[in-house]
C-alpha cells in the first residue's frame, strides 16, 4: 500500500466516526423528555421523565383493558397487562426520544418526546 492509500483509510475512518458522534450526540439530546401516553389516537397522559420517579407506577385502564406502566432506573416499561399475548410486556424500557411502547390489543402508544416537538412546528399549510 502506498502513504495515499493509508491517507484515503484514513479519511473514512474520521468521517465515520465524526459522524457516529455527531448522531449519537443528536440522539442524546439534553432537551428535558417526557413521555405521552396515548390511547386510541388520544393523549391521556404526559409525564416528564425524572431520576426521582423511579418506582412510580402509572396504571391505565381504558376500555380495551389496562397497563401498568413503571419507571425504572433504564427509562419506562409495561409491568403489567391484560391483553392476551402481553407482548408489550416484554419490550424493554425506553428512554431517548423517539423510543415507542406500544400495546396493540388496548390501542395503546407509550412515547419519549423531547420538549423540543413540543416548540417546533410540524407543518404549514395554506
Amino acid at each position: 500500500m502506498k502513504k495515499g492509500d493509508y491517507l484515503v483509510i484514513f479519511l473514512i475512518i474520521i468521517s465515520s466516526l465524526l459522524t457516529f458522534f455527531l448522531t449519537s450526540r443528536r440522539l442524546l439530546s439534553e432537551g428535558k423528555k417526557y413521555i405521552r401516553v396515548t390511547v386510541d389516537g388520544k393523549e391521556i397522559e404526559r409525564v416528564y421523565l425524572d431520576p426521582k420517579l423511579k418506582g412510580k407506577r402509572i396504571n391505565i385502564k381504558t376500555s380495551y383493558g389496562y397497563n401498568t406502566l413503571e419507571f425504572t432506573e433504564d427509562g419506562v416499561k409495561i409491568v403489567a397487562a391484560d391483553c392476551p399475548d402481553k407482548i408489550c410486556m416484554h419490550m424493554p424500557a425506553i428512554n431517548l426520544s423517539g423510543d415507542m411502547l406500544v400495546c396493540l390489543p388496548h390501542k395503546l402508544i407509550v412515547e419519549v418526546k423531547d420538549q423540543k416537538d413540543l416548540d417546533e412546528v410540524d407543518a404549514v399549510l395554506k
